[in-house]
């Protein structure tokens, strides 16, 4: 897949969540109901590409800081990237059919989130840690046992990788640990 064709795939991505967030913030659901039918047809191609609900190819977490030049994702593979969105897709596409009235749809699409949900947590979640994937998106939410051994798991990477730059999830974390006066690492 060229950068070109991915590019498209992350427009319609926007168009999908563009157009719920539109919604959402104006009331306004000609977006929803002008585009209903392309928004089902890309989820369709989506689920056509996903191996067991897991979506493998896309750009990944696109530039993310790691042991080599800027480019392609290293840290985070890019099938959970990808499977994220594809979820985030479907749980829009849910609440549209819902607001469009097409009852059967939103059964459909919520069934499919709740299981693209199961599938991404059993191929990426390290409930040892408290970590997706390879340890660069850890739980910051939830019960606190998982925050406290995700802050712990971090605070060894941090300090395993000599405080090199983290990628963006993992500094956001450390400065939401900051701001709750936990920072002396």
């Amino acid at each position: 897949m060229g950068v070109v064709l991915e590019l498209v795939r992350i427009g319609m991505i926007a168009d999908i969540l563009a157009a719920w967030q539109h919604f959402v913030w104006t009331g306004d659901d000609t977006p929803l109901r002008r585009n209903y039918d392309v928004m089902k047809r890309y989820v369709a191609y989506l689920a056509s590409t996903a191996d067991g609900d897991i979506v493998s190819h896309g750009l990944g977490d696109w530039y993310d800081i790691g042991p080599d030049p800027p480019g392609y994702a290293q840290l985070t593979p890019r099938a959970l990237t990808a499977t994220a969105i594809y979820y985030e897709d479907v749980a829009a596409l849910a609440r549209i059919a819902a607001r469009l009235g097409r009852d059967a749809d939103a059964e459909r699409y919520t069934a499919d989130a709740r299981r693209i949900e199961e599938a991404f947590n059993e191929a990426f979640f390290h409930t040892d840690r408290s970590v997706y994937a390879a340890g660069v998106h850890p739980v910051l939410s939830g019960p606190a046992i998982d925050r406290i051994k995700a802050f712990l798991y971090l605070a060894s990477l941090f300090h395993q990788r000599r405080a090199q730059q983290l990628a963006g999830a993992i500094r956001r974390g450390f400065q939401r640990i900051s701001r709750r006066g936990r920072d002396k690492l």
